[in-house]
């Protein structure tokens, strides 16, 4: 009797995909990528591209913060001035 021959495939092709990116990011990969990075921009050069870097990160998150958070409405607030100013009272007196 002989045993038909096991394949080794992920269960599904996303497994497959998630470990693939989970490979990508392994520490020696990484190492590797610095040192062609190295290699390529030079030591003067490279610190540099890592504060640009951080700056376009920083830059991200604040204009994500800014699409998430809804501006103050224009008109609302004119609308409440108005209110307050039709009823005698001010906002801005105490």
């Amino acid at each position: 009797m002989s045993v038909p021959p096991r394949r080794n495939r992920p269960a599904t092709r996303r497994q497959g995909v998630a470990n693939t990116v989970g490979d990508l990011l392994s520490p020696t990969h990484l190492i590797i990528v610095l040192i062609i990075a190295l290699l390529v921009f030079g030591p003067r050069r490279l610190p540099e591209l890592g504060g640009s870097i951080g700056k376009t990160i920083r830059e991200f998150q604040r204009s994500m913060k800014e699409v998430s958070q809804p501006e103050p409405d224009v008109k609302s607030e004119a609308a409440q001035a108005q209110a307050a100013h039709s009823t005698g009272t001010d906002a801005g007196k105490s």
